[in-house]
C-alpha cells in the first residue's frame, strides 16, 4: 500500500485504497501566469542536512524578518539547513522557532530578508470544487506549479478510516488534524511548499499523496497552519535543530503504509544473499477488523470476547482455516492478520502488541517460512531474517532502519548479545502465538462441526420427506406393473 510524503529522498509516505475522482475545468493560461508571478517569490527550497546525508523539501515564507513554514518531516533529524529562494539567494535557516509534529508543521528562521516575500493567509478554507495550485521543488525541480481542485476537506478521524487506525497513529498525526485532499499533483520534494487559492492566498502545506490512486494528494490545512502561527515572535533567538524532541512515533523518518509500520516506504535494504527487503513484501490490506459484523455465510467463522466484543473473523473449509483470518483486542486494536492454504500458513502473517505495536511480519509458503521475516521490539524494526523451507540463510541485526550486524546463520547471530536476547523474545512470541493458534483451529473445527450438526438437524424433516416421496413413487410404479401384468394374463 504505497504512500509518499513529498520530501526528498528519505522523507516519504504511502497508503492504498483506490479512489477516482474527477477533475474540474483549468483554470485558464492568464490566470496561472499571474497566479505564479503573485506566489513565486514566497516559495522556498530547503535543502537539508542530516546523518544519512539529506534530502530536499519545500517551504513557504509567512514572515519578512526570516519566518519559512514548512512540513516537520522536511526538517526532522537535520543537523543544518539552507533555503534558496526564488530570486537565486541563499539563506542559512539559523533553527526553528517552533515545532507540532502531530500536524506536521515547522517554522524555522533565517535571516531578514532583502525583499517583501511574506505569502497572505486566506480568511477562511476553501470550499470543495474551488481551484488551488501547490509549488514547490517536485523530485528536486525547482519552483515548480501543478493545479487541480479541492476534492474534499478530511479531519484525521475520517482519514483513519481509509488508512487504518494503526497506520494513522504510528505516522504520529493527531486525530483533529485538518487536510485539504486536492487534485493538485504532488511529488515527492513538495512537501512543506504552499497549497494557494487562485487569489494567492495560503491555504495549506502540500504534505503526502496517495501513489495507488488517482490524484489523492493531502495538505495540512490554514486551520492548524494558523493554530501553528498564533504568537510566535520572529525575533526570538531560534532553536538549534539538534534541539528537536522526537515526534511520537515516526522516528528520524515519516513511516509508511497502513499495516506497515517501521521504516519508510522507500526502505530497502539488499541483503548479501542478493535479496532486497522492502515492506512491500508485507502488502496485504489490513481492512475492516473494527467493522465485521455477523455474518451467515457457511464458511465464515466469528469467535467474540468474553464481554461480547468481537475477537476474530476466519474463513474456513471443512473445519480448517483458509483464506483471511483477521483477530482484534477487546480495545479493538489489530491483533492479526494471517493466511492460510487448507489449514497452513500461506502468505503474509502481521501481528501487533495490544498498544498498536508492530510485532512479528512474515512470509509463508506451505506451512513453511520462505522469504522475509521481521521481528519488531516495541514497534521498533530489530531483526530481518531471511528463510528457505524454514531454514534461516541470514540474519541481519537491525536499529529501525539502520543495519547493524549481519550473520548467515543463527548460531553466528547468537553469538551477539543484542540479537541472542532478541531471538528470545522472538521465540517466546511464537511459542505463545502457537498456542493461541491451536486453540483457535480447535475452535473453528468445533465450529465447522456445529454448522454441520445444525444443517443436518434442520435437513432432518427434509430427508424423511424425501424418503416418504421416493417410497410412494417406487410403490406406485411396483402397482402400475402388477395391474398390467394382470391384464396381459387375462387376455385383456
Amino acid at each position: 500500500m504505497p504512500f509518499h510524503a513529498p520530501a526528498m529522498p528519505r522523507k516519504s509516505l504511502t497508503i492504498g485504497v483506490t479512489v477516482w475522482l474527477s477533475m474540474a475545468p483549468l483554470a485558464s493560461a492568464e490566470d496561472l501566469v499571474e497566479l505564479i508571478a503573485k506566489v513565486e517569490h514566497s516559495v522556498v527550497r530547503i535543502d537539508t542536512v542530516d546523518s544519512e546525508g539529506g534530502g530536499t523539501g519545500s517551504g513557504v515564507v509567512v514572515d519578512d524578518r526570516g519566518g519559512i513554514l514548512t512540513n516537520f518531516h522536511v526538517i526532522n533529524g537535520a543537523t543544518e539547513a539552507v533555503v534558496s529562494l526564488r530570486n537565486g539567494k541563499l539563506r542559512k535557516a539559523m533553527g526553528y522557532i517552533a515545532i507540532d509534529s502531530s500536524h506536521d508543521l515547522a517554522l524555522i528562521k533565517t535571516d531578514a530578508l532583502d525583499e517583501p516575500s511574506a505569502i497572505k493567509l486566506a480568511d477562511e478554507m476553501p470550499k470543495v470544487g474551488e481551484r488551488v495550485a501547490a509549488f514547490g521543488n517536485p523530485r528536486g525541480f525547482s519552483f515548480s506549479t501543478s493545479e487541480g481542485i479541492v476534492s474534499s476537506i478530511r479531519k484525521g478521524t475520517e482519514i483513519i478510516e481509509s488508512m487504518g487506525r494503526e497506520a494513522y497513529a504510528y505516522l504520529g498525526y493527531a486525530n483533529d488534524a485538518t487536510w485539504i485532499q486536492t487534485t493538485a499533483p504532488i511529488s515527492p520534494g513538495n512537501s512543506g511548499g504552499p497549497l494557494v487559492t487562485m487569489k494567492g492566498e495560503l491555504v495549506g502545506l502540500n504534505t503526502w499523496n496517495r501513489s495507488d490512486g488517482q490524484n489523492l494528494n493531502f495538505a495540512i490545512s490554514l486551520i492548524d497552519i494558523r493554530k501553528m502561527l498564533e504568537g510566535k515572535s520572529y525575533e526570538a533567538t531560534p532553536h538549534h535543530f539538534a534541539d528537536m524532541p522526537k515526534p511520537k512515533h515516526r522516528g528520524k523518518s515519516t513511516p509508511s503504509a497502513p499495516g506497515r509500520p517501521g521504516p519508510p516506504a522507500d526502505f530497502k535494504l539488499e541483503l548479501p544473499t542478493g535479496r532486497v527487503f522492502a515492506y512491500s513484501v508485507f502488502d496485504i490490506a489490513l481492512t475492516g477488523v473494527n467493522r465485521i459484523s455477523s455474518s451467515d455465510r457457511e464458511n465464515q467463522v466469528l469467535i467474540r470476547h468474553a464481554n461480547g466484543a468481537l475477537y476474530a473473523a476466519a474463513s474456513q473449509q471443512g473445519g480448517h482455516l483458509n483464506g483471511i483470518t483477521l483477530g482484534q483486542y477487546d480495545n479493538k486494536q489489530p491483533m492479526v492478520l494471517i493466511t492460510y492454504l487448507s489449514g497452513k500458513r500461506h502468505g503474509v502473517m502481521k501481528t501487533w502488541s495490544e498498544a498498536g505495536n508492530a510485532m512479528l511480519f512474515a512470509q509463508y509458503g506451505q506451512g513453511k517460512r520462505n522469504g522475509f521475516s521481521c521481528w519488531h521490539d516495541g514497534g521498533v524494526l530489530r531483526l530481518v531474517l531471511q528463510y528457505t523451507n524454514d531454514e534461516i540463510v541470514w540474519v541481519q541485526l537491525m536499529s529501525d532502519d539502520t543495519p547493524l550486524e549481519g550473520f548467515k546463520t543463527r548460531e553466528d547471530a547468537e553469538k551477539n548479545d543484542t540479537a541472542k536476547e532478541l531471538f528470545a523474545k522472538l521465540d517466546k512470541f511464537e511459542i505463545d502465538f502457537s498456542k493461541n493458534e491451536q486453540l483457535f483451529r480447535k475452535q473453528v473445527r468445533d465450529f465447522d462441526e456445529q454448522r454441520r450438526k445444525t444443517l443436518a438437524a434442520k435437513l432432518a424433516p427434509e430427508k424423511r420427506r424425501m424418503a416418504l416421496d421416493r417410497e410412494k413413487i417406487r410403490r406406485a410404479a411396483e402397482d402400475a406393473f402388477l395391474r398390467e401384468l394382470h391384464q396381459r394374463a387375462n387376455g385383456r
